[in-house]
């Protein structure tokens, strides 16, 4: 019986171990970036200048191994990160913002949908390859966190219905 726990235990720790995915991040020169992506980042946002770029390699399961390269720079004032795949297609543009920079609509539809919790901050994300926005936004209750996406009209939209890309990253930078 201790063989068959152990061998169980060992097969789901292997399991485990492969299933996650890493990244590992380094800021390269914008010599260092595919021209493929470059044009997309000037096609995307024409005329603005990116700050710093950086390469986030995955490793992990082999569907989901590669290189993505992320464009930091300032839109209309905000911190804002686009991201795409070395091939040039872009994933998804956030701006990061502080609760009162949020829409209206989105500060009404936490107020009203999660009344005993706090808007803290939110992001704007474009999903690139539909065109669309939604809004990942903060919200605190004492020591309780919360995140919820919603639409530009305030809808709730479900984490399950977005690309993985998008919502893998619920812990970035507030501005």
């Amino acid at each position: 019986m201790k063989t068959v726990l152990l061998a169980l235990f060992a097969l789901t720790t292997t399991l485990t171990m492969y299933g996650q995915l890493s990244f590992t991040v380094q800021k390269v020169d914008a010599s260092a970036v595919p021209q493929v992506v470059l044009d997309a980042q000037a096609n995307a946002f024409p005329g603005v200048a990116v700050k710093l770029w950086e390469k986030q390699t995955a490793t992990g399961p082999k569907s989901a191994t590669g290189a993505r390269y992320v464009a930091t720079f300032p839109l209309d004032g905000i911190s804002t990160r686009a991201r795409y795949y070395a091939n040039g297609k872009g994933i998804s543009a956030t701006s990061y913002m502080l609760a009162a920079k949020l829409p209206q609509a989105i500060q009404d539809a936490a107020k009203t949908n999660y009344p005993d919790y706090t808007l803290m901050s939110g992001e704007k994300i474009k999903l690139m390859s539909k065109g669309t926005f939604v809004y990942r936004v903060r919200l605190r209750k004492g020591a309780q966190k919360l995140v919820v996406y919603m639409d530009e009209t305030g809808k709730v939209v479900s984490k399950d219905s977005l690309p993985s890309d998008v919502t893998e990253d619920e812990s970035a930078p507030q501005e």
